[in-house]
């Protein structure tokens, strides 16, 4: 079973000093609330509305969620695909892991931010929601028996 909700994404722009000059794209914010502006619209010279992304909460990642939620700094992850066309959102999640693996992508930037405290709310009422609980169950050896198929 899984549910989310939509954020919206903040980019930065940043040029590059050096020879070969070229910018470097990353996410500032996350916007608990979908704004009416267009994706791509200009916030000011270097930020811009990136679009809206639907973060996917799943049951099955719900102890991962609870980590995250259970740290100093709750974080949101953001990927973006960036070529010279600009950047493009590719995913945000609030799940620690899959936020370690889109880092892991060499073609995306992933950037780790402060998760809000409305979003905070929502993911902390979907854990609460769905307990997961882990039972440890200690197997049993059994004895071998000279002769028998293994």
């Amino acid at each position: 079973m899984s549910s989310g909700f939509a954020v919206g994404v903040v980019v930065s722009r940043r040029q590059l000093g050096g020879r070969w000059g070229g910018e470097a794209w990353h996410a500032t914010a996350v916007l608990t609330e979908v704004p009416a502006a267009a994706p791509g619209t200009w916030i000011t010279a270097d930020d811009l509305y990136a679009g809206d992304y639907l973060v996917d909460l799943n049951v099955r990642a719900v102890p991962f969620y609870r980590d995250n939620l259970e740290t100093a700094r709750p974080s949101i992850w953001v990927a973006l695909a960036v070529d010279h066309a600009g950047c493009r959102i590719t995913g945000v999640t609030v799940d620690p892991d899959e936020g370690e693996a889109l880092s892991s992508d060499t073609g995306l930037t992933v950037d780790a931010l402060a998760m809000p405290d409305e979003m905070r709310d929502r993911v902390a009422d979907y854990v609460a929601a769905h307990p997961v609980f882990l039972q440890f169950e200690k197997r049993k050896r059994r004895r071998h028996v000279s002769g028998d198929a293994a």
